[in-house]
């Protein structure tokens, strides 16, 4: 109990001292509602100037006033209908030591579409594993799944399978999301469809091994972990291994795609990454040696071991401070952003667990039962309490991470404006600083 009390105070006096900082007006730390008109050069007079920095690219998409959808209101749904297909890659560079032969990865992609994407079919999460259903209904059911929790995985989501891609506004920037510890590449969809919807191309694969179901054509894979004391090391560096090979297998789409899909359709010189507890831990290693990748949003995760690093990426770190999963590495968090360059951004959710940054509470809320989805009690002691609701989640994650992309990628001076504000004081604590020019 007293290692709790004094991880709790550590925490609490982190956040404190930042809170401080961001009272002096000589620091640029900003933070919760503090007002911000500042760009990120501050030695402009202009507020509404973004001027030409290293750190934030130069072209500003929103600045063609002949686009009729751009810019768009982060706390919105994007202007784009959303499709989404699925790819296979073979990394011939690697072997697989879970699936055997080459490193084989399941990839989804959502994409911005045409306005016909509208009157297709909606996209389910068990079309994701098309020839295998039964197979991942199975694979569900002996990964904890209730039986009463499987038709949510039939449910409709937001995109349109196959859709035609939107060439008008192409180029896109291409973030890669990475799942979680034995999860699967659809586990934040929905924040994939909304990125998508602000013009976004995001790809997700299954980390084979790591996964409880991976429909590798031919060579059906589960997870690999077993008695293995050392799987979270060697499950760290393929994963590393896989965002890495990801953005180069869509860099050469990019160039030339067999599908006719992406040709052209990427911008290769912006490009930021996404993750999901391990997953957060395995963008943040990459983007450590990556100098491709612009941008990292670190969701309920630190950076392994807990080094400093130096990040070209600017960097976003979301958590919970009742995450019984990953909470003890909170201070990690804290100390990473200390260390990171601007730009940067941290919100904390004081009520929030391991599962309320994952689509886990709108799927399968019996594994994210006390961690995230429903009621919990309090880590440190304390009677019970809610935790915030799914959709509450989902109204604060995704205009944030869709407002760090805009602004980092894109340069867009309303999502920077958008960042510079806490949207919802009562639910999470926002952090944020800007360079000073």
């Amino acid at each position: 109990m007293i290692k709790k009390l004094i991880f709790l105070f550590f925490i609490l006096a982190c956040l404190a001292f930042i809170a401080g900082c961001a009272s002096d007006d000589d620091a640029p730390l900003k933070s919760l509602g503090q007002e911000n008109d500042e760009s990120i050069d501050d030695d402009t007079d202009d507020d509404d100037t973004v001027d030409d920095d290293d750190d934030v690219p130069d072209d500003d998409i929103s600045d063609d006033d002949d686009d009729p959808l751009l810019p768009a209101d982060p706390a919105k749904r994007g202007p784009f209908e959303v499709g989404n297909r699925t790819f296979v890659f073979v990394d011939e560079s690697r072997q697989c030591p879970f699936a055997g032969g080459k490193r084989t990865l399941v990839v989804e992609v959502w994409y911005p579409a045409t306005a016909e994407a509208a009157s297709l079919p909606r996209n389910t999460i068990m079309d994701t594993w098309a020839g295998y259903e039964e197979e991942a209904v199975e694979a569900l059911l002996n990964y904890g799944v209730l039986p009463s929790e499987i038709p949510n995985f039939y449910g409709e989501t937001t995109s349109a399978r196959d859709a035609s891609i939107e060439t008008a506004y192409a180029p896109y920037p291409l973030i890669v999301y990475s799942h979680g510890w034995t999860n699967y590449r659809t586990q934040n969809f929905a924040m994939s469809e909304y990125l998508a919807s602000h013009g976004f191309i995001v790809v997700a694969s299954d980390h084979p091994g790591d996964t409880f179901f991976t429909p590798i054509p031919g060579n059906l894979t589960y997870w690999g972990g077993g008695d293995d004391p050392f799987f979270f090391y060697r499950s760290l560096r393929l994963r590393t291994g896989d965002v890495h090979f990801l953005v180069d297998s869509f860099l050469e789409l990019n160039g030339d795609d067999p599908n006719g899909l992406l040709t052209g359709m990427i911008d290769t010189e912006h490009i930021g990454m996404i993750g999901f507890s391990l997953g957060g831990q395995t963008v943040l290693e990459n983007a450590s040696n990556d100098d491709r990748v612009d941008a990292v949003a670190s969701l309920t995760s630190s950076a392994f071991p807990g080094g400093i690093r130096d990040y070209h990426a600017s960097l976003m770190f979301i958590f919970g401070l009742e995450d019984r999963t990953l909470g003890f590495e909170n201070p990690l968090i804290l100390t990473q952003y200390f260390a990171a360059l601007p730009p940067k951004f941290m919100g904390v959710f004081p009520l929030a667990g391991h599962h309320c940054f994952s689509d886990t509470c709108l799927l399968r809320p019996s594994m994210g039962a006390g961690d995230g989805c429903g009621m919990g009690n309090h880590l440190f002691g304390g009677g019970p309490f809610e935790f915030p609701s799914y959709e509450t989640m989902r109204a604060i994650l995704d205009p944030y991470l869709t407002a760090f992309m805009g602004c980092i990628l894109r340069n867009e001076q309303h999502m920077q404006t958008y960042l510079q504000e806490n949207h919802a004081p009562e639910t999470i604590n926002w952090f944020f600083e800007f360079p000073n020019g």
